[in-house]
């Protein structure tokens, strides 16, 4: 009978215990819910990353809740237990609803929710265990709290892992996840409401969610309104509102695309408070053209503009022809950029430079001046005749090649503050598009334009003599250096077979340029030969491209790098290159290739990560577009604890230190 007495009470104390002091399991289920831990891949491979997830399954009608629930709720909570060596990433959550219950507005999920981790195992050959303490709040119209302690254990592998049955769950889960845009974003406080400021378009078919749940009332639509380009939100403010952030997260959901984004709104500064601070943005613009004329790839143009302003500097007629093709050079872009927004494309800043026809067209364009330079070709008079003071319509016409030339060679280049007006022009509607790139032709045209326009100014200029005959001779090998980079950049755009079509093609050009030296029909003949070596280039690589399938896009691996870097916990070094970008080479050489800089991302808890722009990749540009920029370079740290932070696109050894040892503001 004792030991009946015994059995029983021991039973009871058993029923009694709390569940997380129970056996644990990868799978629990509670009333209305089932939890489960599980992993994309049935193994583990060392070193390699492993992504991990807490799956949520609640009953038809029943739901659980994001990170900021709303007007109620919990979100779920999740505790990992962890092996030693194994390092892991922070939580992905998936985009959630807005969802009514009487009076209350909530954020959460009335479907299944798979939250999800990436790790990097250590180097070990034993299972892997990983243990959760989970505890969620289940609702409808009661709520039920639950808890539960799951198990998982993975066996080793040396081998790449075979995905498991759960794999279609992370699927389906990453499709969910929302990314994070950098958008011009402001927000204002005011006794009752808080304002946030946005690019045009967000008035209608979009949700808001603030990332913190005492700063609005959530049951309250916000009053929206579309005025000078922006989109204006009114939202009442929370009665539980404590203080004012420095600075507010917000998730913007698309109500019938699905389409949804994270961004970080600032204070409104008074010119945005005066609804005048995108006229900051037309000055980045304007100062951004201004210090392109000094940038690396536009210096070979130099020399044509030199000869140029040699030639006319005292007519103003000249200087207008410039400036208007440097103008419609940059509308030309901006309404490529347009057109392509429109029909779902997204171009940036260089897109030109990602395609090989253009590329081997302006590779041969830039051997051809040089060979103009040289005396190689006899096209026309101009520069024998400098300094005759006979201006004719073939003068105006050279002045206008020359200003949509030099944009065509500035765009491998980006310059201070062009990123900026470029990336908030990108994201606002296509009026204020067009002006900012107004205000950048404006900028790249104003210091030659000037010089045309002050006659005072040619006092200053060399006398027109003998001396320019050398100096243009001279000038003609920059450009030959040119046309063997971009030759290097041709190469690295598709098949080589595009080289040798090239080379061809240039070889075409200097029989042509021959033959020019002649007269009569051999003259004519040799023209329309140079003529159709330009207009059969663009033909033949296009074929080129066709016959070899559809052109490779860039990789995307070093995006998956990033994640699985700051898993391990390292501090990362994002450097997204091309190329064709000369700035982006310029700083490598001068900011990275230090032996202080080397020695400091030699160092084991930071990682230095290259992506290469070079070909196309849609990708790729939405990671740029994350931080506000159309176009490379961008340089982008994440420390170890904290916000990403966008670098300036002008490099110095000591700026990069002073981020990588955490010495920056």
């Amino acid at each position: 009978m004792s030991i009946l007495r015994y059995a029983t009470v021991a039973l009871l104390l058993a029923l009694c215990l709390p569940s997380h002091l129970a056996q644990a399991a990868s799978t629990a289920t509670a009333p209305h819910i089932n939890v489960a831990l599980i992993a994309e891949t049935d193994s583990y491979q060392a070193d390699q990353p492993l992504w991990v997830g807490v799956l949520f399954e609640p009953d038809p009608e029943w739901h659980t809740y994001w990170l900021n629930p709303g007007d109620s709720g919990e979100p779920p909570v999740i505790n990992l237990s962890l092996p030693p060596g194994v390092s892991a990433g922070p939580w992905r959550w998936q985009t959630p609803d807005a969802i009514s219950v009487a009076h209350l507005v909530n954020f959460g999920y009335g479907r299944n929710l798979l939250m999800t981790q990436l790790m990097i195992p250590g180097s070990s050959d034993v299972p892997l265990t990983i243990g959760a303490d989970v505890t969620w709040l289940v609702c409808k119209e009661d709520c039920i709290p639950g808890d539960a302690v799951l198990e998982l254990t993975l066996p080793a592998t040396d081998t790449k892992p075979s995905l498991s049955v759960n794999a279609t769950a992370f699927r389906w889960s990453r499709a969910q996840h929302y990314e994070t845009r950098a958008i011009p974003a402001y927000f204002q406080v005011t006794e009752q409401t808080i304002a946030l400021e946005l690019p045009a378009g967000f008035a209608t078919q979009w949700l808001f969610f603030p990332f913190q749940n005492d700063w609005v009332n959530h049951a309250l639509r916000p009053q929206a309104m579309e005025q000078d380009g922006f989109t204006r939100l009114s939202f009442n403010k929370s009665d539980a509102f404590w203080e004012t952030p420095v600075k507010m997260r917000w998730l913007a959901k698309h109500i019938e695309t699905g389409e949804a984004f994270s961004f970080t709104a600032l204070p409104a500064s008074p010119a945005s408070e005066a609804g005048d601070h995108w006229v900051w943005f037309l000055g980045l613009a304007f100062m951004g053209g201004l210090i392109l004329n000094i940038m690396p790839c536009v210096l070979p143009v130099l020399a044509i503009k030199a000869f140029s302003l040699a030639q006319h500097s005292n007519q103003r007629s000249h200087g207008h022809a410039y400036a208007a093709g440097v103008l419609v050079s940059f509308w030309v872009f901006a309404l490529l950029i347009e057109f392509a927004k429109t029909s779902g494309e997204l171009l940036g800043w260089g897109f030109q430079m990602q395609s090989p026809g253009f590329v081997a067209s302006l590779t041969l364009l830039f051997f051809t001046l040089g060979l103009w330079l040289l005396d190689g070709f006899r096209l026309g008079g101009s520069l024998q005749n400098v300094g005759n003071g006979h201006i004719t319509q073939q003068g105006i016409f050279g002045s206008f090649s020359t200003g949509c030339l030099a944009v065509l060679v500035a765009t491998p280049c980006t310059a201070p503050f062009m990123a900026v007006a470029l990336g908030y022009g990108l994201q606002a509607s296509s009026l204020q598009n067009l002006l900012i790139f107004t205000a950048l032709a404006i900028g790249f045209a104003a210091p030659l334009w000037v010089i045309h326009l002050n006659p005072q100014v040619t006092h200053w200029l060399p006398k027109p003599g003998p001396w320019m005959e050398t100096a243009k001779h001279g000038l003609a090998f920059p450009l030959f250096a040119t046309s063997i980079w971009l030759s290097w950049v041709l190469l690295g755009l598709g098949d080589p077979s595009l080289l040798i079509l090239c080379l061809i093609a240039a070889l075409i050009i200097g029989i042509a340029g021959y033959l020019t030296r002649a007269s009569g029909y051999i003259r004519v003949f040799g023209t329309l030969l140079a003529l159709s070596a330009f207009i059969l280039l663009p033909i033949a690589t296009s074929e080129v491209n066709e016959a070899q399938g559809e052109q490779p896009i860039a990789s995307t691996d070093s995006l998956a790098a990033i994640d699985a870097a700051r898993a391990q916990g390292k501090s990362v070094l994002v450097n997204v290159t091309a190329d064709w970008c000369i700035t982006c080479k310029v700083n490598e050489q001068v900011a990275f290739q230090t032996d202080a800089v080397r020695a400091r991302l030699e160092q084991p808890d930071i990682a230095y990560i290259e992506i290469d722009w070079t070909r196309k990749n849609p990708e790729i540009f939405a990671y740029l577009q994350r931080f506000g920029r159309s176009g490379v370079p961008l340089y982008v740290y994440y420390p170890e604890n904290g916000d990403p932070r966008v670098l300036p696109q002008i490099l110095t050894p000591d700026l990069v230190l002073s981020h990588l040892t955490g010495e920056a503001p």
